[in-house]
């Protein structure tokens, strides 16, 4: 994109511009071609993502200060530490077989070392303070980082319930799964019988009345908050100014609080695999 920004025209030579035309559009072309085939990549032949896009810059990758070091060595006693407990293999919906196959593939190791690294890093730069210093200042382990670990159970569950989905009636308004449906029920049993005619769906999420979509959802997902989004010209998708981060995901009360007084935004739902690292703002139950 750099090259394609410094291939200006001007207006000295008219054969020349035309050349710099022709071969910034073919630039750009092959630009757009690796974009459309990186997202091939991933959403269709199913290449983990990190393999594909390049989320850090050159520089940060290949770093060699002493946090990205302590955060590369301390990936990988914490991801060892992990698979050599038993915790890991404990779980009821994660067969001990399927843990084992990807935590010995080094493909998938590597991965999984590598989140728990760039989870150390984000959280070092949020707020070094929270980070154990030894006499001589540098930086050191202390036990509550064993909780970086927990990457490897979160990996296997995705890749355990990858391509899994299930069938559940939405809200068109905010993707909510608490919704309501009218049907006729027998005056003298109770019991419920067909959708009504014309039926339109309500939503006890954002109270919003339409038509219930029928969407399949990741297998295992469910609710974990809410976010306020604009709906109209001038806000259209921008997040509220009451949500202080787009990793920031809230309670339905909260988010309701904040839309008083509001207009042109609505309430959305955050589900589980949304947000990669969503920070959670509230305590309990999402829904309260």
């Amino acid at each position: 994109m750099l090259v394609i920004g410094n291939m200006v025209c001007d207006n000295s030579n008219p054969e020349t511009n035309k050349i710099i035309a022709s071969e910034r559009d073919d630039l750009d072309g092959i630009l757009h071609l690796i974009d459309a085939l990186q997202d091939y990549a991933v959403d269709v032949v199913g290449i983990p993502d990190m393999h594909v896009y390049d989320f850090e810059k050159e520089e940060e990758r290949d770093a060699s200060t002493p946090e990205e070091k302590f955060a590369r060595e301390n990936a990988d006693t914490i991801f060892q530490m992990h698979i050599e407990g038993t915790g890991l293999y404990e779980n009821e919906d994660l067969p001990e077989e399927f843990i084992k196959t990807i935590i010995d593939d080094g493909m998938h190791a590597s991965l999984i070392k590598n989140l728990i690294r760039r989870d150390i890093l984000n959280d070092f730069r949020v707020n070094p303070d929270n980070f154990e210093r030894d006499s001589n200042g540098n930086l050191t382990y202390d036990a509550s980082m064993y909780d970086y670990g927990f990457a490897v159970e979160e990996y296997c569950r995705e890749k355990y319930y990858e391509g899994k989905t299930q069938d559940l009636w939405l809200c068109p308004n905010c993707a909510s799964d608490n919704v309501e449906t009218k049907h006729w029920v027998n005056a003298n049993t109770g019991v419920k019988g067909t959708d009504c005619e014309e039926d339109d769906g309500y939503c006890a999420t954002c109270g919003q009345h339409g038509e219930l979509i029928l969407s399949k959802v990741k297998y295992k997902a469910k609710v974990i908050g809410f976010q306020i989004r604009g709906t109209g010209h001038d806000v259209m998708d921008e997040l509220h100014s009451g949500i202080q981060d787009e990793s920031c995901v809230h309670s339905l009360s909260q988010v309701r609080e904040i839309m008083k007084g509001y207009h042109g935004w609505k309430i959305v739902t955050i589900w589980t695999g949304d947000i990669r690292k969503p920070i959670i703002m509230y305590k309990g139950d999402p829904r309260d």
